[in-house]
């Protein structure tokens, strides 16, 4: 509902210029004129049992819980990173007059997917996400080492080269990275999209930059020619201050 209501508030805005680098990286798309799926990653929540949550009350925040006091739910819930950057693609895509629908992963099959233009939302919470980049130069990774979780993009190409934060909760994020993929099927009739950070900031990040016509810009400055008919993989970087994005870049690209 919020989306559709951010995308009705939006429409009059006018459309990428047929000639910009927005509109090239989206033309696949805009050219087929057929609906877009926009697959969001699920939420995996935690909740504490009422017999849990009877103890929090009666003995304070120092009442620790054990095994079987928490429970796991994965559930259609969003994080605010993800939905904007939904917002940001649906806008534009209805702008140009291309028509979307909003699924989530566990309600959905291969064969709706079949010979339909894509985007995904996400990236460790969203398994069509970590698909389709598993065996790109670029993709995603956990380590675990000890108590400590890092979430990182690798390059598969120069193992020396990663992009990488550590999870430090509660304590704030500083920095985050970025991973967008697009990747036509080899009759060029179907194109499939991933928009994932290592948080929910990057994932927000990705989605205003490939929504953006300055930020198109700079990546097509530096592209080969007729990168607007080639697979495409951008690695974005950027720093957290106070719960907010600030200067994305362009970490790295491979465009084959």
């Amino acid at each position: 509902a919020l989306v559709g209501i951010a995308a009705t508030l939006l429409w009059r805005r006018s459309p990428p210029s047929s000639q910009s680098a927005l509109s090239q990286f989206w033309q696949p798309v805009i050219k087929s004129r057929a609906a877009v799926t926009v697959l969001f990653g699920d939420t995996t929540s935690y909740y504490p049992t009422g017999e849990t949550i009877d103890a929090l009350k009666s003995q304070g925040e120092t009442s620790g819980p054990i095994a079987g006091q928490i429970f796991r739910r994965t559930d259609d819930e969003a994080s605010e990173g993800n939905i904007r950057a939904a917002f940001s693609i649906t806008n534009l895509l209805n702008r140009t007059g291309v028509n979307t629908q909003l699924r989530w992963p566990k309600e959905t099959q291969q064969s709706d997917l079949a010979g339909a233009n894509v985007v995904y939302i996400g990236a460790f919470n969203n398994p069509w996400t970590m698909t389709l980049n598993q065996n790109l130069r670029f993709s995603f990774a956990v380590v675990n080492i000890s108590t400590k979780t890092t979430w990182m993009i690798r390059d598969n190409k120069d193992p020396q080269q990663s992009w990488s934060v550590s999870a430090i909760y509660p304590e704030p994020i500083t920095d985050d990275f970025a991973l967008i993929t697009r990747i036509f099927d080899p009759n060029q009739d179907r194109v499939e999209v991933s928009i994932g950070g290592l948080n929910m900031f990057g994932t927000q990040a990705a989605g205003e930059f490939l929504t953006n016509e300055a930020s198109m810009a700079s990546f097509a400055r530096t592209a080969p020619k007729g990168w607007e008919k080639r697979n495409i993989q951008i690695v974005l970087a950027m720093k957290i201050s106070e719960g907010r994005v600030v200067k994305p870049r362009i970490a790295a690209t491979a465009i084959w």
